[in-house]
């Protein structure tokens, strides 16, 4: 099917009011009403409405306690009153445009899922290309590679940039990134974007297709959503950190769409008593519900990880140093408040 059915659009939005997600053509996310889908976050909404091509009806299925079924199924399950009122519709529907001449099939065959069709219920970013081909690996005896080694990158992080000395072409648009690294943004064997950073002058370009509003951040993809998730302003703080779990926002604030993906999140921002705009955003963040990693006032000048990095400090220490300066809600408020 090319898209969901309308009907079941508006019964999805009856029985999920006030718990509903992401919704496209093909997909609509809510809170699970079978299993509530965590205490804990209440913002998971991992039962989706969804279909996709060559499929003759919709699905339902619950990627938390793997509830399965149609909508005659789900609304028999969670409201009887509604699950009523759906199948007199669509009988009513059917007679009406006299596309079927018998009652609608109550226990439609579902299709096998292919659950890596929602990425651990992450939504693929809209529009992907290949790497483009002036992107080259970074050897070990140009400037790119000692650049890197100036901001305490392993040989393992290294492999994971790119360089460019020239020019793209993307859409008709020119792209002049003549000496600066590349961080693509991978999804699978593509890239949904990129950002591009001068090794001589602090110039950035981030590049992120219109279509995939939502989705400026790196590392999302190769992160696992059932862990802490720590986020991080710049790929340089997030590879210096010595954590796993890690993905940068690349100066955009996380959108809502991916903070709906995941169970638990950290905001590790620059040194709020340095920068004034990581503490407006750390503030924000904990208004929100959010954990954040708080600086500890008047005891460390450096802005942010790399700094600490670059200046003799280990991996291990930073992370222990993260892990416990964290706090959430008024408590988080009040220590970030303190000058």
């Amino acid at each position: 099917m090319e898209k969901l059915e309308d009907i079941n659009v508006k019964y999805w939005e009856l029985a999920n009011a006030g718990n509903l997600g992401h919704h496209s053509n093909r997909d609509y996310s809510a809170k699970c009403p079978i299993c509530g889908d965590s205490q804990k976050k209440k913002k998971l909404k991992r039962c989706h409405l969804f279909t996709k091509a060559g499929w003759d009806h919709d699905v339902i299925h619950c990627f938390n306690c793997n509830w399965k079924g149609n909508m005659y199924t789900f609304l028999e399950t969670v409201n009887p009153h509604l699950y009523n009122s759906y199948k007199n519709e669509k009988r009513a529907t059917s007679l009406n445009n006299l596309v079927r001449t018998q009652q609608p099939k109550e226990e439609e065959p579902l299709p096998d899922i292919d659950v890596s069709f929602f990425d651990s219920v992450r939504q693929s970013p809209p529009k992907v290309f290949d790497l483009p081909e002036q992107f080259k690996v970074i050897e070990q005896d140009d400037e790119f590679y000692k650049y890197l080694m100036s901001r305490c990158m392993t040989p393992k992080q290294i492999n994971m940039f790119r360089k460019c000395d020239g020019i793209i072409t993307y859409n008709g648009q020119n792209i002049a990134l003549e000496g600066y690294i590349i961080l693509p943004l991978w999804y699978n064997d593509k890239v949904y974007g990129f950002q591009a950073r001068s090794i001589k002058d602090k110039m950035f370009y981030t590049f992120v297709p219109e279509e995939n509003h939502g989705y400026k951040v790196w590392n999302w993809f190769n992160v696992n959503v059932d862990e802490t998730i720590y986020v991080f302003e710049s790929y340089f703080d997030a590879l210096s950190s010595g954590l796993d779990n890690v993905v940068a926002q690349l100066g955009a604030t996380l959108s809502e769409d991916r903070l709906n993906e995941v169970n638990d999140i950290v905001f590790v921002l620059d040194n709020q008593r340095v920068d004034p705009t990581a503490k407006v955003e750390s503030i924000k963040y904990a208004k929100k519900g959010h954990k954040v990693m708080i600086w500890p006032p008047n005891k460390i000048k450096f802005k942010d990880f790399n700094e600490i990095l670059k200046s003799g400090g280990t991996r291990e220490k930073i992370s222990e140093f993260i892990k416990r300066n964290i706090d959430e809600g008024l408590t988080a408020e009040v220590k970030l408040k303190v000058e």
